[in-house]
């Protein structure tokens, strides 16, 4: 969650001698400025080293490759040289006096301002976020009430279980005796047109799930196509919104071609020994006690995720602190870039409460990492190499992987590390867990 020097040094905006660019929203108490000085001879040998690497990758006409001129490369490149220099130079500064310091970080250093006087040293005016300091309460102190009903356990239910299973199990089968029905899996022939024009999409093949609650880009497209058999080809004519979410049709009307090419039907799996057998195992016996071990299993950690969530909530509303602005932005961002669906609004103030809503689940989740963070720091807690190596031979035989395929994974970049991480939250929430008292009532 906290950016290192290893990334962007600095995020800044060049604009020849002075500039501005600013860190939105910070809470003030958690925002730091500073300034930072890169003497007149360090930038310019800077400048010529970044110009000697130009000349080699660089082509100019009447020159051959690796052999430009420097001088020429300087003012050719002028601009794009003195950003990297800024960039590199101002950086290096700007995380030496952070060391110094002793700041925690919440977003990379920002220039503010930078004077650069011809045949002078160049000075930059900074501002960083950092971590806000807060104090725990003593944990083991902590008292977390649970409602029962939160920590109900349901009895094993051997029928639910299988049905379950068999539904997790469906599999998608050719259907040719009978039309598309709801539910169904149809592989469809598809081709578009707006009406004021003779251009018409490439034919493709796309996948339609013909549920209830289904959103396709094709308006209508389910009350088209229930009933139709394979091969049977329709033309379906829509006039789009112009808010509508596929840009190239908002406000147009549209004719669609279609052809249903194949039809599939989730079916279930028989319960039998040969269905058993497909999972691994060599009775019905054994597959009804693994049933239950896994049921209850999964009981025991639902329950575990119930406390740590009751225990995070009465910390994050206790442990009050600013909560870093760029740290909120980033989750944001996260979230949305791991969203599947495209978000579209009907107006400005849909628009706005899902920001609101957003920003709120975002700020509450950087707030209880900054609170794990702390009671890393508390609990001196540790991850030793024998147990990133355990977890690297866990993850190899839970996905069928090579041990050596999955060590090389992990050997990239900074992934050990963060796999490092996983494991000392996890070791974090567990010991967290087994301090503070939770009571039901």
């Amino acid at each position: 969650m906290i950016p290192s020097e290893s990334e962007h040094p600095v995020d800044h905006q060049h604009e020849g001698h002075a500039h501005g660019f600013s860190l939105p929203d910070s809470p003030p108490e958690l925002l730091k400025k500073f300034n930072v000085t890169v003497p007149r001879q360090e930038f310019t040998a800077a400048l010529d080293q970044h110009a000697e690497h130009y000349c080699d990758k660089v082509k100019v006409p009447g020159f051959r490759q690796g052999k430009v001129p420097p001088d020429m490369v300087k003012t050719m490149y002028k601009q794009e040289l003195t950003d990297e220099v800024v960039q590199e130079l101002v950086g290096r500064r700007a995380y030496e006096y952070i060391r110094a310091e002793k700041w925690r970080v919440a977003s990379q250093p920002v220039i503010e301002k930078i004077d650069f006087p011809e045949e002078r040293d160049l000075t930059a005016d900074m501002a960083v976020e950092v971590v806000p300091e807060f104090v725990l309460p003593d944990l083991k102190d902590l008292k977390v009430e649970v409602p029962k009903d939160q920590l109900r356990q349901e009895a094993f239910a051997e029928a639910k279980q299988i049905d379950a299973l068999l539904d997790a199990n469906r599999r998608r089968l050719p259907v040719r005796d009978r039309g598309v029905q709801a539910d169904d899996w149809v592989l469809l022939q598809v081709q578009s047109r707006v009406s004021d024009s003779k251009r018409m999409t490439p034919k493709k093949k796309q996948w339609y799930v013909a549920s209830a609650d289904a959103e396709g880009d094709i308006l209508g497209l389910r009350e088209e196509i229930l009933g139709k058999k394979s091969g049977e080809k329709m033309m379906l004519k829509n006039s789009y919104p112009a808010d509508f979410k596929k840009k190239i049709w908002s406000g147009k009307e549209v004719e669609h071609f279609i052809e249903v090419e194949m039809i599939y039907e989730l079916k279930r799996p028989d319960m039998n020994l040969e269905f058993i057998q497909s999972l691994g195992f060599q009775s019905e016996e054994e597959f009804k006690k693994k049933l239950r071990a896994e049921y209850e299993e999964q009981q025991k950690r639902r329950l575990n995720d119930v406390k740590i969530e009751w225990i995070f909530k009465q910390l994050t509303d206790t442990v009050t602190f600013p909560v870093p602005a760029s740290l909120i932005r980033d989750e944001m961002t996260r979230h949305l870039s791991q969203s599947r669906q495209p978000v579209a609004f009907a107006n400005d103030d849909e628009r706005d409460k899902f920001l609101h809503s957003l920003r709120e689940s975002a700020e509450k989740s950087v707030r209880m990492a900054l609170i794990l963070e702390r009671i890393k720091e508390h609990s001196g807690l540790a991850v030793t190499r024998e147990e990133v190596a355990a977890e690297i031979r866990h993850i190899a035989a839970h996905n069928n992987l090579p041990e050596a395929e999955v060590q090389r994974y992990y050997e990239e970049g900074d992934r050990r590390e963060q796999l490092r991480d996983r494991l000392l939250d996890g070791k974090a929430i567990a010991w967290l867990k087994d301090v503070v008292r939770v009571k039901e009532v």
